[in-house]
């Protein structure tokens, strides 16, 4: 069988007809949004659900969420400091550092 040329393939395109649309999916995409049944589908799946995760990513999730409450215990216990401990500036000397490109 040999290659077809343009003209060849022009003529095919105009005398090909798009396959019917199935009535079902013309109901799927012209419907209504989500009924409140679809809704509570969703909430139940959401409470009930479940979502399958390999076990070395559900550890390492497991690790990291101990750290970061380890970390976060740790930081509760600092010493809590007032305003009764800061004395004012003895002296202030500024220094002001110029851009490269604006004139002194």
């Amino acid at each position: 069988m040999e290659p077809l040329n343009d003209d060849d393939l022009k003529n095919l395109l105009r005398k090909w007809e798009a396959p019917v649309m199935p009535h079902a999916l013309e109901q799927k995409i012209l419907s209504r949004p989500p009924s409140p049944s679809r809704r509570r589908a969703f909430l139940k799946w959401l409470m009930t659900g479940s979502v399958r995760v390999p076990t070395p990513v559900a550890i390492a999730v497991m690790i990291v969420c101990i750290v970061l409450a380890g970390l976060a215990y740790r930081s509760g216990r600092v010493k809590q400091t007032s305003l009764a401990e800061f004395e004012p500036v003895k002296e202030f000397n500024p220094r002001i550092i110029r851009s490269v490109y604006e004139p002194k």
